[in-house]
């Protein structure tokens, strides 16, 4: 029985980091920015939206403390509530 959930854990593991990497190459990433690095708040948020581009964030990662840029896909727009690229609404930011 201790098999089968350990199989069962290692399973979902590996599904939510194969679509990590599908959602991250799906991204276009601009590289870590000089000078920019991420507060302690916004660790643990990962995401950061950008403050003037609604269609750009941050994501935090450790251990290198810096922010690295990312562009949305086309007709989508970050939603700092959930942490994700979602499908840009008229007027919505």
């Amino acid at each position: 029985m201790k098999g089968v959930l350990v199989l069962g854990f290692i399973a979902v593991h590996l599904a939510l980091v194969s679509c990590q990497a599908y959602y991250d190459q799906q991204l276009q990433g601009q590289g870590p920015l000089e000078g920019d690095g991420c507060t302690e708040f916004e660790l643990a948020m990962t995401y950061v939206p950008h403050p003037s581009d609604c269609s750009k964030f941050y994501r935090c990662s450790l251990p290198r403390m810096v922010k690295e840029e990312f562009s949305c896909p086309q007709g989508q727009a970050f939603d700092a509530k959930y942490h994700n690229c979602r499908s840009a609404r008229d007027g919505e930011c």
